[in-house]
């Protein structure tokens, strides 16, 4: 089962779970499960507060110089479009924003989260300026055999993309972020025996990005 999470424009490479084609995950009936979903905090809900406190501070007034480097702008919340086709939880339901600290400059923080029995996790991609839009994509599939499935996480702003593997048992976690395109490159993922394996996908990866990488998650 795939879910593609869109703002912006296509990317040109496509994970893949292994060298198969991608099975739809089994039904899963959560309504069962001892560990339900978590609730997600709303990272926008403090923007109001944020912005009183930017007006109360005076830093929007304008400066002396000439240019727009001389002046504040408050900061942003924005929510990322998100739709979910009929998938298990926690992957089906992701809560994404993107929080910008200077609504003209940035920078930005953008995140897609997942919560499950008691914890949210997900990934977070920071770009320097303020305006770029957010690609994000969620594979689900049976990556680890065996058990509940698991998701692969991609993000992008500009050209730079991210990518985690999530998952939600024995506790929900994913691995540490890996850079997966950048300026002038983009790499093939997928998962492949318990490792995330890069292969090269356009251009010329700076040296250490492509392999494989095993699938390690934070100790309980």
């Amino acid at each position: 089962m795939v879910i593609v999470i869109a703002v912006g424009c296509h990317h040109p490479a496509q994970p893949t779970l292994g060298n198969a084609e991608p099975q739809p995950p089994p039904a899963i009936d959560d309504s069962a499960e001892e560990d339900p979903v978590t609730p997600i905090p709303d990272r926008c809900a403090e923007l109001e507060a944020a912005q009183a406190e930017f007006a109360a501070s005076g830093k929007g007034a304008d400066g002396d110089g000439p240019g727009g480097e001389d002046h504040d702008y408050p900061p942003d919340c924005r929510a990322i479009f998100t739709h979910a086709d009929a998938a298990s939880p926690p992957w089906s339901r992701p809560e994404a924003s993107c929080w910008v600290n200077d609504s003209i400059y940035g920078p930005a923080a953008c995140t897609v989260s997942f919560g499950w029995g008691g914890r949210v996790e997900g990934l977070t991609v920071e770009y320097p300026g303020a305006s770029a839009d957010p690609v994000v994509s969620i594979v689900e599939g049976d990556l680890i055999p065996g058990g509940r499935t698991e998701a692969m996480v991609r993000m992008q702003l500009g050209e730079h993309e991210q990518l985690v593997v999530c998952r939600a048992a024995p506790r929900l976690s994913c691995t540490a972020p890996r850079d997966i395109s950048g300026e002038g490159w983009a790499a093939w993922p997928h998962v492949e025996n318990g490792a995330l394996v890069l292969e090269r996908g356009t251009g010329d990866a700076p040296a250490g990005a492509l392999g494989r990488f095993p699938l390690v998650f934070p100790p309980d």
